[in-house]
């Protein structure tokens, strides 16, 4: 998300209690913020001493040392798992489009006619999705999918959260897309579309809806990441108004 690498300080390594559970070994996440005082010399020195069997790092893509000093640790393997770039749309210079489509909505925890389909949507949208897991022979054997429906349904709960969807037949999903809302902007977090339904402009129409709601509520920013090789996706938002405002590479490092 943005805020783990916009206007935060430095951190330190943390074991990924739900990566940890799924992939039966430590799993840690280290974020590298963009402002970090942290020289590359340093962060590499932390993941060296890490005792983690699975260093999940991720540092703004600037840092094009950080690769080769990775390659160079002893008892550790790292290589390069993916890279996330991260776009926003400054809405004081941008107006969305007022014709919003009718069948777009906040779906709820009470929608229980929804949620069942909701949950079968997520697992098809994640089935071939590009990410950092699937750069790691040894995370090949596990179902990655219900990492993102654990996440995706924990936003229903969460009240600094909206989930849209589209429905143009009832109880038929088309698509969907969750937002967090932090102060003066917004993050368009995941959404994916039913695969039946790609081709009809659905992901189109859910980022237009979002952010004529969110420009109508005051929101000062919209944001938003993908795979770099999500090229669709990032047509829609260059379409939209948004700009390019930094990206992030993934690092894996294994303990030997």
């Amino acid at each position: 998300m943005y805020s783990d690498f916009w206007g935060v300080s430095d951190s330190q390594p943390g074991v990924s209690a739900s990566e940890s559970d799924r992939f039966g070994r430590v799993v840690s996440r280290f974020n590298i913020g963009i402002n970090s005082k942290l020289t590359d010399e340093e962060i590499v020195s932390i993941c060296s001493l890490d005792d983690s069997d699975l260093l999940v790092l991720r540092t703004p893509s600037s840092r094009i040392k950080i690769g080769s000093l990775l390659s160079r640790l002893q008892h550790k393997f790292a290589f390069q798992a993916d890279t996330l770039v991260y776009y926003e749309l400054d809405t004081s210079v941008h107006q969305a489009s007022p014709d919003v489509d009718g069948e777009i909505f906040r779906l709820r925890s009470t929608d229980l006619g929804l949620l069942d389909q909701f949950t079968s949507l997520i697992k098809q949208t994640f089935i071939d999705y590009t990410n950092h897991y699937g750069a790691n022979p040894k995370l090949d054997a596990f179902n990655v999918e219900d990492g993102y429906l654990e996440w995706t349904l924990g936003f229903l709960a969460d009240s600094s959260c909206n989930t849209f969807v589209r429905c143009t037949k009832p109880n038929y999903i088309d698509g969907w897309m969750t937002v967090k809302q932090d102060e003066d902007y917004v993050e368009m977090i995941i959404g994916g579309s039913n695969p039946l339904a790609r081709g009809t402009g659905t992901y189109m129409k859910l980022v237009n809806a979002i952010m004529l709601h969110y420009l109508n509520l005051g929101s000062k920013h919209i944001r938003v990441s993908t795979q770099i090789t999500n090229s669709d996706v990032i047509g829609v938002w260059h379409k939209n108004g948004f700009k390019y405002s930094g990206s992030i590479n993934t690092f894996h490092i294994e303990k030997l």
